[in-house]
């Protein structure tokens, strides 16, 4: 693996912290844990996407059932679903061992650290032995040590250099003979001199190349350097001629006829002025005129917003997302509430509908009561408060379902203010004590200080 998980502890101390708020169920809950370690491991994206993994893949389930079912030693169960977690998803099973070590600690089992575990787990590899290879000269050259080895299964020599001094094979030259010019047996190159030649042949003493030229067998005179300066002026004197009668012909200076010189075309000195568009700034979300912040549409038991309340990042898409939180709820004991606010009507249109892809509700084949009829069932159901403003309205609507660890669930949405509201009971609780909750403490403490705005802008 090339990089380090969870180098800090930071996830270790994150799944912790979940698990402390919101006990063991949490694990097996890929929404809720999602929403928690999106916020507590901003800058760790890959050790985020593994434990939301590992609560989709219900690793915890599975570990739990090995050991307390199967009464399986932890860190043999700890194996055992980093293997199943690396086939269903396709992780590397360092990443995979990585995952079921940290869920299996945050269960309170006592299993080796991560790494003396991967370390357990990873294969020994024996490699081959290296070919010993024979040099031109035929002595056999030492391989390469394995650590050394550029690659294992290639070996790397360079051709045996000849030491200085070091007698070669009879009849052997240095560079081998695949290097030389075919020649008969026996002989190298550049060719054998005869003794006390060198090469190339010497010159013939008192020689310089090229030859010197011969002497005229008499000293130069006078008269010869004479004979040349006038040779020389005559020929220049005659190109001087030629010029002028072509000149003369031509119309090139001093013969030419003089003309008014044209004024130069205007050139415009200023340089051309381009126009850069302005970078495109970044637009935050914003509240939508009319809409009231969500943090004064909480349910009307939690008392202080600013201290119960933190704020997240949804682990869907979420386009114009303005607001999200994460409360604690005193009517809700072990339970949590959820809240998110768009920017506008169609991005809460969108970020809803993939609120519910994520999830587990099944809006085409869900009852038309909340709490659902039968066990497991789900729910879906319009809702109103008159007193409050929330007249009935398309879209104004509760679902219900069990979550994991039959942890039942109530999500409500508020579209004149662009917001939608999740309430997650306590794990094996009943819906019926979910929904007395909902019915007497859901709605706001006070109407919106904004008025609602109707459905249709």
């Amino acid at each position: 693996m090339s990089q380090q998980l969870d180098a800090q502890g930071e996830a270790h101390d994150a799944l912790g912290t979940a698990v402390s708020s919101y006990g063991q169920r949490v694990l097996s809950d890929p929404l809720i844990l999602g929403n928690l370690v999106t916020d507590l491991l901003p800058d760790l994206p890959r050790e985020r996407s593994l434990l939301v993994t590992g609560a989709e893949v219900g690793i915890a389930a599975e570990m739990t059932q090995h050991v307390q079912e199967q009464h399986i030693d932890p860190d043999t169960a700890v194996q055992l679903v980093a293997r199943t977690l690396s086939e269903r998803r396709s992780i590397d099973p360092a990443a995979s061992m990585w995952v079921a070590t940290e869920y299996a600690q945050a269960l309170g089992y006592r299993v080796r650290p991560y790494a003396d575990a991967a370390q357990s787990a990873q294969p020994q590899v024996i490699p081959a032995a290296l070919p010993t290879v024979t040099a031109l000269s035929g002595q056999p050259m030492p391989t390469m040590p394995p650590a050394q080895a550029p690659d294992m299964y290639t070996p790397q020599w360079q051709p045996a250099q000849n030491p200085q001094g070091a007698q070669m094979p009879h009849g052997q030259s240095w560079p081998p003979n695949a290097q030389m010019p075919q020649g008969p047996p026996g002989q190298s190159w550049p060719p054998a001199q005869p003794p006390g030649q060198s090469w190339p042949p010497a010159q013939p003493p008192g020689q310089s190349w090229p030859p010197a030229q011969p002497p005229s067998g008499r000293p130069p005179s006078s008269w010869s350097g004479r004979k040349r300066s006038l040779i020389t002026g005559g020929t220049a004197a005659g190109i001087v001629v030629i010029f002028l009668i072509v000149a003369a012909v031509a119309g090139i200076a001093p013969f030419s006829k003089s003309h008014k010189a044209a004024a130069p075309a205007p050139t415009n000195s200023r340089p051309a002025h381009r126009t850069t568009p302005p970078p495109t700034p970044t637009r935050t979300p914003t509240l939508a005129g009319g809409v009231t912040p969500l943090a004064q549409l909480v349910p009307s038991d939690i008392a202080d917003p600013a201290t119960q309340c933190s704020s997240i990042k949804p682990s869907w898409a979420s386009p114009g997302l303005v607001t999200s939180l994460s409360c604690t709820d005193t009517g809700l004991p072990n339970g949590a509430v959820f809240g998110y606010q768009m920017d506008s009507r169609a991005d809460y249109t969108t970020t809803w509908q993939n609120f519910n892809s994520s999830s587990s509700f099944n809006g085409s084949s869900a009852g038309s009561t909340c709490p659902p009829s039968g066990s497991g069932g789900q729910g879906l159901t319009p809702w109103w408060d008159d007193k409050l403003g929330f007249h009935q309205t398309q879209g104004q609507v509760l679902e219900c379902w069990t979550g994991a660890n039959a942890a039942p669930i109530y999500v409500w949405t508020m579209p004149t203010q662009d917001a939608f509201f999740m309430a997650v009971g306590a794990d094996g609780s009943s819906f019926k004590a979910l929904d007395n909750w909902w019915t007497s403490n859901a709605a706001p403490a006070k109407a919106p200080t904004a008025t609602p705005r109707p459905q249709s802008s």
